[in-house]
């Protein structure tokens, strides 16, 4: 097979580049921070991570961590290098996913299962209407620093704000929902240590096991609380619970504006918690770049203000339809 080499630049001389796995080795724990957790990641021992890191310093002839007592820590000149590296594999990244997708390109989202089955999944036909040679792969996990979440290119993450480059999508409400027939048995609203619900539910969710007691707090409600419990492990059983009558649930928004809007669940107090945390969109300024992945967050972010109900005008979305 004859391979035409006329568009390459013929200046170009054999490159210097220290060993791969010591690259990855250094990228990795310079982004995790820690050994142990890069060593996971790697499917590495520990010693043999150490190996990696100390061959790639005697490769470039500099130390690229202080190390002490308490650990490792990157140099000025690890730090500066560890971000090029960062860049240039997310450049390969982008370049193997592009040749491996042919004629279709393939979008990894990470996001945590409450937020994909219950906000974007009943979503997403309309990005896929809007970009039908685009394929979905949706990676879900509740561990926002995971070796998954960074191998994707886009990441909805969740936390008490958002990180230096995200984009804030919409903040947190949070207040008790349950279903319409079961409002008179929640009165949430009574500061009277006399109002006893010690009959009723409450609908536990076990990756937040104290928004009740943070509720309860909140709204400084004085009377008897609801004594039987159900405890579900994710938001969306939490939700499933409340609409079918099983007790009152804590309702926290994105999740809960959909069955609010379609009549399942109401709210059973005007009282609204907002503890400042919030939904936010993480894609690396390389892959921006790339037009679906910007076609994505351009959507995304839309999608995210009619949910807060400020939506912009379809005009406003500028969307560069690809394929």
């Amino acid at each position: 097979m004859l391979l035409s080499v006329v568009d390459w630049d013929r200046s170009i001389v054999a490159r210097r580049l220290p060993p791969f796995a010591a690259i990855r080795a250094f990228e990795v724990v310079a982004r995790s921070g820690n050994l142990r957790v890069a060593a996971q990641e790697l499917h590495l021992s520990v010693s043999a991570l150490s190996h990696q890191l100390k061959s790639l310093e005697n490769y470039v002839g500099i130390p690229l961590f202080l190390r002490n007592h308490s650990g490792l820590r990157l140099t000025e000149s690890g730090n500066q290098y560890a971000q090029e590296l960062t860049r240039a594999l997310d450049s390969i990244s982008l370049a193997t996913a592009k040749v491996e997708a042919g004629p279709r390109r393939v979008l990894s989202i990470w996001l945590s299962p409450s937020m994909a089955g219950l906000w974007l999944l009943p979503r997403l036909g309309k990005f896929n209407r809007l970009v039908p040679s685009v394929d979905i792969r949706m990676v879900t996990s509740l561990a926002p620093h995971s070796s998954d979440a960074e191998m994707v290119d886009v990441r909805i993450g969740y936390g008490g704000g958002a990180p230096p480059g995200a984009i804030r999508l919409f903040d947190e409400a949070v207040f008790p929902v349950c279903a319409p027939d079961q409002l008179d048995k929640y009165a949430f609203e009574a500061a009277d240590p006399d109002n006893d619900l010690s009959k009723g539910t409450l609908i536990v969710c076990q990756t937040m096991p104290e928004e009740w007691n943070g509720w309860f707090r909140f709204s400084e409600f004085r009377g008897r609380r609801p004594e039987r419990l159900i405890s579900v492990d994710n938001r969306a059983l939490a939700l499933e619970a409340a609409t079918e009558g099983l007790g009152v649930a804590m309702g926290r928004t994105p999740f809960v504006n959909d069955a609010i809007g379609a009549g399942k669940l109401r709210r059973a107090s005007s009282k609204t918690f907002a503890d400042g945390c919030c939904y936010y969109l993480v894609t690396s300024s390389l892959l921006l770049q790339d037009k679906v992945a910007e076609n994505f967050s351009d959507w995304l972010v839309t999608e995210a203000a009619g949910t807060a109900g400020t939506r912009p005008p379809l005009s406003a979305l500028n969307l560069r339809i690809a394929g």
